[in-house]
């Protein structure tokens, strides 16, 4: 029974806060129906008490429900406001230099940025532009973004020849991403599962897979529903596809981290039917990897925001994914967990509800010694 009341209240508290995100025209035509709502129940429930009412009783509750109603909205919409700031104060601002052939950038040794330029560049349309937005050695971000309909994504690319995968064995409780990244001293990182609700004692419930840090098994739980990625001991990646149902573990598989839905398999689109959002624009987490198992690519797309963007459906994903050498990828917790942190940036996306949301499984990446 506590689980159902959290579930339901983190699901209310989930679209209050996708209210406060919609336009102000859409928030003031819910708090009108609502008001309606509620005027309509008042007088109902008068009636059958056999009560009857003046025209000044009608007046004056139509009036109190009204100013009661502006007023719960008013502190809201304020107390929200006031939480954004807090965040923008905290939160990184990501510079954007687009990729042009014959810069510095392009001619640079950044693999990453170099497959775009030399390989699928041209393939690359009008409406959409590739930027630089950071680089070290062995990890580039770059931010992807698309014009109409409007979207921006950041895809990071992770050299695992130069970096070790991080992940927690505690995940019966949630925290930030960037705590996480903080506690690990992480490079980079991005969310793993939220589980049922965005609640911080919300359960994992079908949202289960396989979960083995540092050769422990933490969860076997896999089912012909959710995608692995794992990595063995010289940090060289593999996939597991939903339709596969992992049991028994072998030697390569001794950090392992499972998703939600397929992307994509062997180089080509893979799109998992589990995922109900996969032809809306959303917000998105996405692991993958480059066909020898030795590059990473994080993928987060900011969402819900309609003068930034708006998300992108999965179709998107995967043909960007394609274009910079990505073989197999997996979909991991939507919405408004997808966050991605750099050490050296911050936050670098921009969370659907304003800020980072607590999941239970996190995946980072921090420099070899």
């Amino acid at each position: 029974m506590g689980d159902k009341i959290n579930v339901l209240l983190d699901d209310l508290l989930a679209l209050l806060t996708r209210l406060l995100n919609m336009p102000l025209w859409f928030q003031l035509s819910v708090y009108s129906l609502l008001s309606a709502v509620i005027w309509v129940f008042i007088f109902f429930a008068l009636r059958l008490l056999k009560k009857p009412l003046e025209q000044n009783s009608k007046r004056w509750i139509f009036v109190s429900t009204t100013l009661f109603m502006l007023i719960i909205s008013a502190a809201g919409i304020l107390d929200y406001k006031n939480h954004l700031l807090e965040i923008s104060r905290t939160t990184s601002q990501v510079g954007f230099i687009p990729i042009q052939k014959d810069t510095a950038v392009a001619q640079s040794p950044l693999t990453f940025i170099n497959h775009i330029d030399t390989v699928k560049h041209n393939n690359i349309t009008p409406n959409e532009t590739t930027g630089y937005v950071y680089h070290t050695d062995g990890i580039e971000i770059i931010q992807y973004k698309v014009s109409s309909p409007i979207a921006t994504a950041y895809i990071a690319a992770v050299d695992l020849t130069k970096y070790q995968v991080v992940l927690d064995t505690a995940i019966s409780v949630k925290e930030l991403t960037s705590t996480f990244s903080k506690r690990f001293n992480a490079d980079i990182a991005v969310n793993g599962e939220a589980g049922t609700t965005p609640g911080k004692t919300a359960p994992l419930g079908q949202w289960i897979g396989n979960y083995i840090v540092n050769g422990k098994v933490i969860l076997n739980k896999d089912s012909k529903n959710r995608p692995m990625v794992y990595f063995d001991k010289d940090m060289t990646a593999y996939y597991s596809a939903e339709r596969e149902v992992i049991t028994s573990f072998n030697d390569k598989m001794y950090n392992a981290i499972w998703g939600r839905y397929d992307l994509l398999i062997n180089g080509k689109l893979a799109i998992s039917p589990h995922d109900g959002t996969k032809n809306n624009p959303y917000p998105r987490t996405i692991i993958g990897m480059d066909k020898a198992g030795k590059k990473i690519f994080l993928m987060v797309v900011d969402g819900r925001k309609p003068t930034h963007s708006m998300g992108m459906t999965m179709k998107q994903c995967g043909d960007y994914l394609l274009k910079v050498g990505c073989y197999n990828a997996m979909a991991c917790d939507q919405g408004g967990s997808s966050v991605m942190y750099a050490k050296s940036l911050g936050i670098i996306s921009k969370p659907a509800d304003g800020g980072e949301r607590v999941t239970y499984t996190h995946i980072g990446f921090r420099r070899n010694k």
